[in-house]
């Protein structure tokens, strides 16, 4: 019969333990964070006293448009993106020029 000699917990078992664990917890909050500023600076406008200064402006131009009734469809297929405007009536509202971008809000540029 084989029998193995029982290993004894010490500190320096407990020291191994607490440094992987607090180690690897340190890891993922330092890799996380460091995602978290590289990705995204956080802001959505550049100076935001003066965009809180234009937002009654921009609120009344919103309710200008809604009070028009216009309606819209957008279609996303095969990598074309369609947008047509209609009036309250129906008709359809032409552009001479439209221009479209897409951006995340928090978007440097």
């Amino acid at each position: 019969m084989n029998v193995q000699a029982s290993r004894e917990f010490t500190g320096k078992h407990l020291l191994f333990i607490l440094v992987a664990f607090f180690g690897v917890i340190f890891a993922v909050n330092f890799t996380m964070a460091w995602l978290a500023n590289s990705t995204w600076t956080g802001l959505v406008v550049p100076n935001s006293y003066i965009a809180s200064q234009e937002f009654n402006g921009k609120a009344a131009d919103a309710a200008t448009q809604i009070a028009r009734g216009w309606k819209y469809d957008l279609a996303v297929s095969g990598g074309r993106v369609a947008f047509l405007l209609k009036t309250e009536t129906g008709s359809v509202v032409t552009a001479n020029g439209v221009t479209v971008t897409f951006k995340r809000p928090g978007d440097r540029s």
